[in-house]
């Protein structure tokens, strides 16, 4: 019921594409599971989130690329956005916290090499 309301309050508020309404509600069903379903979200921790994050990284000889980066901050943005909603959705925009403290995971940053360098270095080699 909690995933329903958050759909329309979305819809209401912010009229998002409908690639993000299907992407946010296919999301929010994973993370309910990775950590269990008998837990309500209003009693999921930062370190439950963590855990799901955690199931997105792939080592490095799987995805070279670094690839699984983008879904981890994509699926962490779509959940800090849900746990802000939840949190303060009887509060107004304007007198909403800037930022939830207790709930604050920093984004993956990617340190790879791009596609072009690698490329040119693929001739260097041969």
């Amino acid at each position: 019921m909690t995933i329903c309301d958050y759909g329309i309050a979305m819809i209401r508020k912010v009229n998002p594409r409908l690639s993000y309404k299907r992407y946010t509600i296919q999301i929010l069903p994973e993370l309910s599971k990775a950590i269990g379903i008998e837990r309500k979200f209003i009693d999921m921790t930062r370190d439950d989130v963590l855990f799901y994050l955690d199931n997105c990284r792939k080592p490095e000889n799987e995805d070279p690329l670094h690839k699984w980066i983008g879904t981890y901050n994509s699926e962490l943005v779509a959940i800090f956005r849900f746990f802000k909603w939840l949190h303060y959705s009887s509060i107004d925009n304007i007198a909403r916290p800037a930022n939830n403290t207790s709930f604050v995971i920093t984004m993956c940053v990617k340190h790879s090499v791009s596609l072009q360098w690698l490329h040119q270095i693929s001739y260097f080699g041969s």
